[in-house]
């Protein structure tokens, strides 16, 4: 091995040293959708929604990160499903948009105290709308309700 090959595999195994104690933790941007099959209905592994696309854009301006999330699901059931939008986030952010696009037209989302926000999310729910509820999980993630999202339907999501 030449002197010029320990240098990246010293730097890889600090990197990792950093990540294992903590001091240093891996970004993500990607959030799945976690759907709640009509009743009776068995879901297998296979009947999660599939992702069409996957983009993340990030710009970086006086040491603050801005990041852009575009994800569409796909609903390739048989059945309209529920899903519950998970997104993990760092440390520190904070989430500035939401957008969930119906019918090719966004419908923004609105941060809510918990306890309206579910009451809104019910209501739509039971009058078969298309609502987006977005609450804060603790403080590493955001969770986001949406239905319907049709038999062979598409649901895109923008943070």
């Amino acid at each position: 091995m030449e002197s010029g090959d320990v240098k990246p595999i010293i730097l890889l195994m600090l990197i990792l040293i950093a990540m294992c104690q903590g001091l240093i933790a891996p970004a993500c941007a990607d959030g799945i959708i976690i759907i709640d099959p009509p009743p009776g209905v068995d879901v297998r592994l296979d009947q999660a929604l599939a992702i069409k696309y996957h983009h993340v854009d990030v710009n970086i301006k006086d040491q603050v990160a801005t990041t852009r999330v575009d994800q569409v699901f796909i609903n390739d059931n048989p059945w309209e499903a529920e899903g519950t939008y998970i997104f993990p986030l760092p440390e520190g952010a904070a989430v500035s948009d939401f957008v969930m696009w119906v019918d090719g037209k966004p419908v923004r989302g609105e941060i809510l105290e918990a306890d309206q926000a579910r009451a809104i999310y019910n209501d739509i729910v039971q009058r078969m709308k298309d609502p987006a509820l977005l609450e804060y999980v603790g403080r590493r993630a955001l969770n986001a309700s949406i239905f319907p999202i049709p038999s062979g339907g598409e649901r895109r999501i923008e943070l």
